[in-house]
């Protein structure tokens, strides 16, 4: 049998980090990512190529700049960064958490690369609290290639491998889910451990709770992320 596992959104591999010790995630488990910010990407890639950090170290990844979406194609994608406003003491604690190996991520103002960012599509529909949106802007805007999800699920796993998906997609799950749903990819899943984005987007209040009735209703077991 073979495990895998999904991290769609891997932003600078803090989510695996956190996740694979106590999934025990090891060398025998396939690792696939995508991250569509190519900033966070790279240094994700940076993090695995350093060897400063256990977690990452004899694993099999497969990491992918590519958005996860409900078809192929090429999308408008804002990428992220912070403002002063997020506090520069919390800036310089995760820093020197940073500097100190203990953890993935580091902020640098210059450098949009936050896990906010997002698919145009779902960021001209954003719903911020004020004090969270004060903390963030979008100074870059470019194309990405996106994938049809699903369709890559389908093409590359069956229902008898063991798959844990991770998704934290800043709203692109309100996509991507309902054609996994309608044609029956997840229930290739065995776990989806996912962050809902209806605290930014209310107006997805009543489909995120559809969504995760008919994913626990297809066998996926589901756990709060985020």
């Amino acid at each position: 049998m073979r495990k895998i596992f999904i991290d769609c959104g891997t932003n600078m591999g803090m989510g695996f980090a956190d996740l694979a010790p106590s999934i025990g995630i090891d060398h025998t488990w396939e690792v696939f990512g995508f991250e569509p910010n190519v900033y966070a990407y790279d240094a994700y890639v940076k993090n695995i190529e350093s060897g400063r950090f256990a977690v990452l170290e004899n694993k099999n990844f497969n990491l992918q700049n590519v958005a996860v979406w409900n078809e192929d194609t090429t999308i408008d994608f804002c990428h992220e960064a912070c403002t002063k406003d997020y506090g520069q003491e919390e800036i310089d604690r995760i820093n020197k958490s940073y500097a100190d190996g203990k953890t993935l991520d580091f902020v640098d103002y210059d450098l949009p690369a936050t896990g906010g960012s997002c698919v145009k599509e779902m960021h001209d529909q954003l719903k911020r609290p004020e004090g969270h949106a004060k903390k963030l802007h979008f100074p870059e805007t470019g194309k990405v290639e996106a994938i049809d999800f699903s369709k890559w699920v389908l093409e590359n796993f069956t229902e008898e491998d063991f798959i844990i998906l991770k998704m934290d997609i800043e709203g692109s799950e309100y996509k991507v889910l309902p054609k996994m749903i309608e044609d029956g990819s997840i229930k290739f899943i065995n776990k989806l451990i996912i962050e809902w984005h209806n605290w930014q987007f209310p107006q997805y209040n009543e489909l995120t709770s559809s969504l995760s009735t008919k994913i626990s209703s297809s066998g996926v077991q589901i756990m709060g992320w985020g």
